[in-house]
Formats: structure tokens, C-alpha cells, sequence
């Protein structure tokens, strides 16, 4: 178990990071209408 935490918690902590910063502010809508391909 020591080693699946060892190898996993990276990873896990690493992703969490790096979605952090790519989803970092506020979306507003203005940057939906102006960007194509994001109106869903």
C-alpha cells in the first residue's frame, strides 16, 4: 500500500495542479460568444 501511495500520490497531486492552472478565472459571456467552438 505504501507503494501504491508512494507512485499515486504524485500523479494525483501533479493533475489536480495543472487543472488548477488550466481552468484558473472566471468565464464570461462575452469570451463565449467571442471565442468559436464554446457555446455548447
Amino acid at each position: 500500500m505504501l507503494v501504491v501511495t508512494v507512485t499515486f500520490l504524485p500523479i494525483v497531486l501533479a493533475y489536480t495542479a495543472w487543472v488548477y492552472r488550466v481552468l484558473w478565472g472566471k468565464v464570461t459571456e462575452e469570451e463565449v460568444r467571442r471565442e468559436p467552438g464554446h457555446d455548447y
